[in-house]
């Protein structure tokens, strides 16, 4: 009886644990590798049309969501929670050729992830770490991440990312 008393709580024990397991909380050291940054929502919502927009609103926002989707970022994670971001593609080297102060096209940053989800990072120079994202992850070999972006403390617009490389 003894021993059937214990298998029970065992099984109590074990079952529970993997309730309250949570498959959303994400380890930021499965996040290592190189990313590809898909930009259509960002473009989707900068293009979208509001109301009393006329014709040259549309084509002003149509050429800009034709600016936007030309550009390509890469986001690289590593281990020591550093990071590169690399941006490239035909708005970036448009906006280089004509400036006096030319964009970096790489960008080193420094990174964290707190609450389980949430992605703070600071540009290397800078001393305090800035609220950037919501981190949703698509599987658990987080080859597709989701990014929702913060701005002034809302959430504007998301990203969503493909795991290019480890």
């Amino acid at each position: 009886m003894k021993y059937i008393k214990i298998f029970l709580l065992s099984l109590v024990l074990l079952s529970c644990s993997n309730l309250t397991k949570n498959d959303n909380v994400f380890d930021s050291n499965k996040l290592k590798g190189k990313y590809k940054v898909d930009l259509t929502p960002f473009v989707a919502e900068a293009v979208k049309a509001e109301e009393g927009d006329d014709g040259w609103d549309e084509l002003g926002k149509g050429l800009a969501g034709l600016a936007l989707s030309s550009v390509e970022i890469k986001l690289s994670f590593y281990q020591n929670n550093k990071g590169i971001m690399e941006m490239g593609g035909g708005l970036i080297d448009f906006a280089n050729a004509f400036s006096d102060e030319p964009v970096e096209k790489i960008q080193e940053f420094t990174y964290k992830v707190e609450n389980d989800s949430i992605l703070y990072m600071k540009e290397n120079g800078e001393a305090e770490f800035e609220k950037w994202a919501i981190v949703r992850k698509f599987s658990e070999n987080y080859d597709y991440l989701q990014f929702l972006i913060i701005e002034e403390g809302e959430d504007k617009v998301y990203f969503n990312l493909s795991k290019i490389t480890e």
